[in-house]
């Protein structure tokens, strides 16, 4: 008979670490998984990071750009000595739009909306709109700081510099590059005293303008507002209140919403391959682990009768004689009258069939708390803990005696039995329990030997007597 030590190292061994073994399988799996999209995620968000910062730093380097071209055309035209002849010391319409020095050319070449020529009283005395020349003031046209405009590009004449700056055109932002206008390098003009007129440049940025100078420099398609709008990126155009607007570039989160789906579908197929044997090693645990619990009750009861076996009769015993405040347990040894002859003249299996009515019947009289047990061939053994006094103790065995009388239905024919049983007492007896089986069963001798079918308590006497 396997000892129960031994059934449970089995099922642990070879039921729980199939459950476990898995485990750090999973859970590195399952980190795996998460260090995965992790990394994705990090991955696609830094590259969307160094792509927005490049974008934006080219997005400045083409305004900055853009800057410096208006500033060089308007010097082209302000520092010349025709255009100071013909401009300042005095307008000649003639020179500046038929004869085209000025006019359409610089909307026709280089998309310059307005053109304007602001005396040194602050007069605007040439303009052209478009291309076409008209008769309004710069200040009209231009919404924003046209004094400071001014000034600025008069101081910047020592330097024969221009000075460029954000403005409004009917609510649409515009650069105007101003200048004064001087005779430059032409050395037969000599500069009148006095301020000097400004010539002023303005580049509409329109929508057209702005998806235009997208395409040539490969930037986001770029907007305009009075303030930073929501979602999008955005920097200041030229210090002004005026802002430049761009949707931020995302090839990150684009490359991860193309590849997070085919991970993410592989990442289920694989919990369901892992689902699958999961539940398959989970089945397989299930199932051992009853054919575990059956050996473990294999091992610890009679294959016959179903009732506790020896070792777990050894077991209960020693458990509650070593329990503190033990009061009283009674060990009661039962030995079959006249099975014997049955089993002979009936065979093994007729035998088979009466220990386990016999055992059935006598399971339904153990007291709550106590154990039956199947000592071995006929015998029985009842052990009580916390029993009453002896004279229930007795009333017990006589209710037994007589529930054991009743026939036994065999296929056969009915027979019937008797018993004999032999009473041994803790701690009164003994305290041991193989003290207490051997009295028990000495006192069961005085039973067989006073006529069968009765029952005797152990006496110190008894072991003196012969048994026969």
């Amino acid at each position: 008979m396997l000892k129960p030590t031994l059934a449970r190292w089995f099922a642990l061994r070879h039921s729980h670490p199939l459950i476990w073994r898995l485990l750090p399988a999973i859970m590195a799996l399952s980190l795996l998984i998460v260090l995965g999209c992790y990394l994705l995620v990090k991955t696609a968000l830094s590259q969307d990071a160094d792509v927005q910062q490049r974008s934006r730093m080219f997005i400045a380097r083409t305004v900055e750009q853009v800057r410096n071209e208006v500033g060089l055309n308007i010097i082209n035209y302000s520092k010349w000595g025709e255009a100071y002849k013909n401009l300042h010391l005095e307008v000649d319409k003639v020179w500046a739009d038929e004869q085209r020095n000025v006019g359409d050319i610089p909307y026709e070449l280089y998309g310059y909306n307005g053109v304007f020529v602001v005396n040194a009283q602050d007069r605007t005395v040439y303009t052209v709109i478009d291309g076409k020349a008209a008769s309004v003031q710069a200040g009209d046209w231009l919404q924003g700081d046209l004094p400071t405009l001014l000034v600025a590009a008069r101081e910047a004449d020592r330097n024969d510099t221009s000075v460029v700056q954000a403005f409004r055109v009917d609510g649409v932002a515009a650069l105007a590059a101003a200048s004064a206008i001087t005779p430059g390098w032409d050395p037969a003009l000599q500069r009148t005293p006095g301020p000097a007129s400004v010539m002023i440049l303005v580049s509409v940025l329109s929508q057209d303008k702005l998806e235009r100078l997208s395409e040539t420099y490969g930037l986001p398609e770029l907007t305009v507002s009075p303030r930073p709008l929501p979602g999008l990126q955005s920097m200041r155009l030229l210090d002004s209140d005026i802002h430049l607007n761009w949707t931020p570039p995302t090839p990150g989160m684009h490359l991860l919403g193309q590849t997070l789906p085919v991970f993410i579908a592989g990442v289920l197929a694989l919990i369901g391959v892992l689902t699958v044997l999961v539940r398959h090693a989970m089945a397989s645990a299930r199932q051992l682990e009853a054919q575990f619990a059956e050996i473990r009750h294999l091992s610890q009861h009679d294959f016959l009768t179903g009732l506790p076996n020896r070792y777990q009769l050894d077991q209960f015993l020693t458990r509650h004689l070593q329990r503190d405040g033990l009061q009283r347990l009674a060990v009661l040894s039962l030995d079959l009258d006249g099975f014997k002859p049955i089993n002979d003249a009936l065979g093994h299996a007729a035998g088979d069939r009466v220990l386990q009515d016999v055992a059935q019947r006598l399971r339904d009289m153990t007291p709550a708390h106590g154990m039956m047990a199947r000592f071995g061939g006929d015998e029985f053994i009842m052990v009580w803990p916390d029993a009453p006094g002896l004279p229930d103790i007795e009333c017990l065995c006589a209710q037994i005696i007589d529930a054991l009388r009743a026939p036994v239905e065999l296929p056969t024919g009915n027979v019937r039995l008797g018993t004999s049983i032999g009473i041994a007492l803790a701690p009164q007896h003994a305290g041991s329990a193989l003290e207490l089986l051997r009295m028990s069963d000495t006192a069961l001798y005085q039973a067989k030997s006073a006529g069968r079918c009765t029952w005797r308590v152990y006496q110190m006497a008894m072991e003196t007597g012969q048994k026969g």
